[in-house]
Order: C-alpha cells, then sequence, then structure tokens
C-alpha cells in the first residue's frame, strides 16, 4: 500500500515484494502482489524454492512487471528507491512462531 500525506491509502496490486535476508543474501523470499494488495511469500535458496519464510530481519524491495495493466498502479506512481533494497528503507523482522500477516507500506511518488 502506500500512501501520501494527507491522502487516503492505495492498495499496490502488480509486481512482487522481495525480502533479502540481512543474514545470508541467498535467502530470497518472494511473493506475487495480487488484487487487493495480498502477497503471500515463499523463500527460493539458492534457486530451490521452499514455503514460508525463515526467521531473521530482511530488508524489503518492491519489483514491477514491466507492462502494468489497466487495473495496475503505475509503475511510474511509486517511489523509485523501493525498487532497490539499499535504497528502500523497508525492513522486516519475521519471528520464528510468526503465522501473522506482515504489512509493507511506501510512499507515493511525490
Amino acid at each position: 500500500m502506500f500512501r501520501a500525506t494527507g491522502e487516503p491509502v492505495q492498495v499496490l496490486t502488480g509486481g512482487h515484494v522481495i525480502l533479502e535476508s540481512v543474514a545470508d543474501a541467498k535467502i530470497k523470499p518472494v511473493g506475487e502482489i495480487e488484487d487487493g494488495g495480498v502477497f503471500t511469500l515463499g523463500t527460493i535458496v539458492d534457486g530451490v524454492s521452499a514455503r514460508g519464510v525463515p526467521p531473521g530481519d530482511y530488508r524489503v524491495r518492491i519489483a514491477f512487471p514491466e507492462d502494468a495493466g489497466p487495473n495496475r498502479v503505475a509503475r511510474a506512481q511509486i517511489d523509485a528507491r523501493y525498487t532497490a533494497f539499499d535504497k528502500s528503507g523497508l525492513k522486516v523482522t519475521i519471528a520464528a512462531d510468526q503465522k501473522d500477516e506482515i504489512k509493507v507500506e511506501i510512499d507515493k511518488r511525490r
């Protein structure tokens, strides 16, 4: 989701949420952003897919499809910093017993 100051939340649809483990950059959970802004994360380690996300601290970035369809938020509306782990400023911690959702909020391009 993204929110510009004083504006209502707009849900981002399309693209992917990608996490990168702070402890091991080879651990990269990925989730496709579906209608309603919902994403389910799975993990890729050394090119092999696994269910869920190992506990730990993660950096977050957003990846966009090259062609945003007519019902998707245009890539141009999202600040480009969110496409890089080292610039996004987005971080999440996954607890060993965590079964709940995580929320990722980003700012609209100004």
